[in-house]
């Protein structure tokens, strides 16, 4: 079926979920607040669109950075098909790509596009550790979708970096290589950011081509390729673009919203899991958040994306010089990369009408051990990027609240932020009722304060989790709460333990056409 995924350094997003620690957590900040949660999950409109910033300069590594603008869009409107986005005053304009529903559009396509918009060059990255099955399956699956689109396949390569994996991959190497993949056979474990430099380096294409930067545990749906590089092309200001994400092929689950990590967000965090009442502040603080981000299939401007699935013009990447800091061992080299972006005057997109499966951290093992080799990377990534950025004040501020943290008393840390009623254990999938009807969302976390979460959709007095999602959870204890999206009242808060085991192998090509109308389905329209 598929190796087992021990810990691995490829995963920039393995501890987004499940670590014991939070460091590594990415947020933003200076966001508008007031959001509100409106029936139908669509971007405002603006009044008029601002020509973009002037390109600057790549942001020195030897001295801080203190940037504190970024273009974000501060709320939601219900309208089915809004022509364009409202943007904050503060912040440079973001034009909406006018297609809606691009991903079902694809899905429903049996044949090619039919002649494509751009038609360019993709260079796709790629770093294994420990995951060639995973690996197998998404390169099958971006070809496939390449060719779906009606795109020339000698426009499409793709580059592998077996980052000294400590499992035998030699089989999954080989189908890569029968793929037309080229494979490079590391003898050491270079990290994240120096296996894709060493990735592209290996690549050859013009200014005007694309580059993608993917996890091996990605799987490409269709119309997500076409929707990243039109709106990547159309929009130069536009410096990467991410797809939204989720775990499963329904799109029951939608993976959590990453926010910029910064010395006051680090804050927020530790204090969150210090004391219940600050677990609550924060909750509400997120959760604001990760609505504009799951209730859209428009493009929103941010400052943070996830690093799993990242396509950026050739251009920009030569601009840069690499593609990631190759000083980062493991960690933070993706929020490096959107704030050196920033700095040059370029957008930081997330287009929640490209969709693709992200198998939630199968390059990581959810529950394995964090300790020794990956938090040493952790911690030697997360000082040079508070430095970097923050200087030696950042640096001060985020140990005090780390030393903070160890010093509290251990049997009064990651307290429930709510009473919590326990369900048990379930060997099937969960079923949740609610105290009434209600359209609600469905936060589950691995964490008892919420610091983190994914987040469901759902309408009714109750919920059943599909089987097609619920083959994609671990083996671990889990923590659920359900939000009334009308009120943002909460309508309940459990716990349960998941004892049947949580999938280990990729999707197929065949599953998904056996979906049919079914795929993504549970995704928000």
């Amino acid at each position: 079926m598929g190796e087992p995924a021990p810990r691995g350094n490829a995963d920039p997003d393995r501890c987004r979920v499940h670590a014991p620690g939070h460091d590594h957590l990415r947020w933003r900040r200076n966001t508008p607040v007031g959001l509100r949660v409106l029936r139908g999950a669509r971007l405002p409109r603006r009044e008029a669109a601002e020509p973009p910033a002037p390109e600057r300069s790549i942001p020195d590594p030897g001295r801080a950075l203190r940037r504190g603008g970024c273009a974000q869009v501060p709320g939601i409107r219900p309208a089915r098909e809004p022509r364009r986005a409202h943007q904050d005053p503060r912040h440079r304009a973001l034009p909406v790509d006018p297609r809606v529903d691009r991903v079902r559009a694809g899905a429903a396509r049996v044949g090619g596009a039919g002649g494509v918009k751009h038609d360019v060059g993709l260079c796709a990255l790629i770093v294994n550790y420990n995951t060639g099955s995973y690996a197998v399956s998404c390169v099958e699956s971006l070809q496939r979708e390449w060719a779906r689109e009606g795109r020339d396949p000698a426009r499409l390569s793709i580059v592998c970096v077996d980052n000294a994996s400590p499992t035998d991959q030699s089989e999954f190497l080989t189908r890569l290589e029968g793929l037309g993949v080229e494979v490079v056979r590391s003898e050491e474990n270079l990290g994240y950011a120096r296996g894709m430099n060493l990735a592209y380096e290996r690549t050859d294409g013009a200014p005007g081509d694309a580059v993608a930067v993917l996890n091996p545990d990605l799987f490409f749906l269709p119309g997500a390729i076409g929707t990243m590089i039109d709106y990547l092309f159309d929009h130069p200001e536009c410096g990467c673009v991410d797809p939204a994400t989720c775990i499963d092929a329904l799109g029951v689950f939608n993976l959590p919203r990453n926010l910029l990590p910064t010395p006051v967000e680090h804050w927020r965090v530790t204090l969150a899991q210090l004391t219940p009442a600050f677990a609550r502040r924060y909750s509400r603080y997120r959760l604001r958040r990760a609505l504009e981000w799951w209730g859209t299939d428009q493009p929103v401007a941010s400052d943070m994306l996830s690093g799993c699935c990242l396509f950026l013009r050739r251009a920009v990447v030569e601009r840069m010089g690499r593609v990631m800091d190759p000083r980062y061992p493991l960690y933070f080299e993706d929020t490096d990369l959107f704030r050196t972006l920033r700095g040059m005057g370029l957008t930081v997109v997330h287009h929640g009408g490209a969709r693709i499966l992200h198998h939630w951290s199968r390059s990581a093992l959810v529950g394995g051990d964090f300790d020794h080799e990956p938090q040493r990377r952790h911690d030697i990534s997360r000082d040079l990027y508070y430095a970097k950025f923050y200087g030696p004040l950042g640096r001060l501020a985020v140990a005090a609240a780390n030393a903070l943290h160890r010093r509290w008393p251990k049997d009064r840390l990651g307290r429930p932020m709510a009473e919590l009623e326990h369900l048990g254990d379930f060997d099937g999938p969960l079923e949740l009722t609610l105290p009434r009807e209600a359209r609600f969302l469905i936060e589950i976390s691995v964490n008892p304060t919420f610091i983190i979460c994914g987040g469901i959709f759902g309408e009714g007095a109750s919920w059943v989790c599909p089987e097609e999602a619920w083959e994609w959870l671990f083996q671990l204890d889990y923590y659920v709460r359900a939000v009334d999206l009308d009120t943002l009242e909460t309508l309940g808060t459990w716990s349960f333990r998941k004892t049947s085991a949580g999938r280990n192998h990729a999707m197929t090509s065949e599953e998904i056409e056996a979906l049919e109308g079914r795929l993504l389905s549970a995704a928000v329209r």
